[in-house]
């Protein structure tokens, strides 16, 4: 297969999301494809102990080959299985077919992913932001000039951004939602703290806004965010994010994830992120086999 550096790879299927895993003490399997002549691709499970066995999950994988065909996709599932495998979360509605002749039985429907193209240049990635989301940046970078704010971007560093992970601990329990773990944050920064890129803006020094990204590959996505009450009403996401596409952009990013999109649970976010031209594609749902193959 070819180098990571160079693949587009989802977060949860990077070498570095399997590192980092692996420091905060959880069990990392990484499997690779097709025999030594005809590799066809790749997987990264997580396992997960569950009463007295071990099963193992595949997040946003496997990853396969461009020549791949259905029946290798079988033949890798099915090798899957053997090594534990219970539980997909599909890259690709293209995996159903190999994944119900393998057993498997969708638990979840499709979801939707909001992804960014970076590759265009930027002139064009403004245009297409929806007009509304683009006049509130507007109207934000007139407030960033007007108010003397300062926009930040640089790399994470651990001591002094704890302050980001006890706001979004804060935020995730108020809002009720499920987030990863601060600690998973922290063994990403201790595996390699400069593929964690940091956007803040600030007033006389004290951040109203922040937003965290990952990059592994040539991709990058979206891991946490938080604003305070007035940097809500300065649009200081729209800042954040516009100035995170360009600086992503001219460091060798050509994808950028913003997560899932729900449109019914979280309708704003959703907006929010539509609105920054950022593309849906449908997920493969999830998948459940409760029984491994006989030996």
């Amino acid at each position: 297969m070819e180098n990571t550096a160079s693949l587009a790879l989802p977060l949860q299927q990077h070498p570095i999301f399997g590192r980092a895993l692996t420091l905060i003490g959880r069990s990392v399997l990484r499997v690779s494809l097709g025999g030594n002549a005809h590799q066809i691709g790749r997987a990264q499970l997580i396992e997960r102990p569950i009463l007295s066995k071990t099963i193992s999950l595949a997040s946003r994988g496997p990853v396969w080959r461009q020549s791949v065909t259905q029946n290798d996709k079988f033949d890798a599932y099915r090798t899957l299985t053997q090594s534990g495998l219970r539980l997909v979360n599909a890259e690709s509605p293209d995996d159903r077919a190999a994944l119900r002749n393998c057993g498997f039985r969708q638990v979840i429907e499709n979801a939707h992913l909001a992804e960014i193209d970076l590759n265009p240049d930027i002139d064009l990635l403004r245009a297409q932001m929806n007009g509304k989301w683009r006049n509130q940046l507007v109207r934000g970078e007139k407030r960033l000039t007007a108010k003397h704010l300062k926009l930040e971007h640089r790399a994470f560093e651990p001591v002094m951004d704890r302050w980001l992970l006890a706001e979004e601990h804060k935020q995730r329990r108020a809002r009720k939602y499920r987030a990863v773990a601060p600690e998973f944050t922290l063994a990403l920064a201790e595996i390699d703290a400069d593929q964690l890129r940091m956007f803040v803006l600030k007033k006389r020094n004290q951040p109203l806004a922040a937003m965290l990204f990952i990059k592994h590959g040539v991709s990058a996505t979206y891991h946490i965010g938080w604003t305070s009450p007035e940097g809500r009403e300065l649009r200081a996401h729209q800042l954040l994010l516009w100035r995170a596409m360009q600086d992503l952009k001219s460091s060798g990013i050509q994808i950028l994830d913003l997560g899932q999109v729900d449109t019914e649970n979280a309708p704003g976010l959703a907006r929010f992120k539509l609105g920054s031209g950022a593309k849906l594609r449908q997920l493969g749902g999830t998948w459940i086999r409760l029984s491994p193959f006989p030996a």
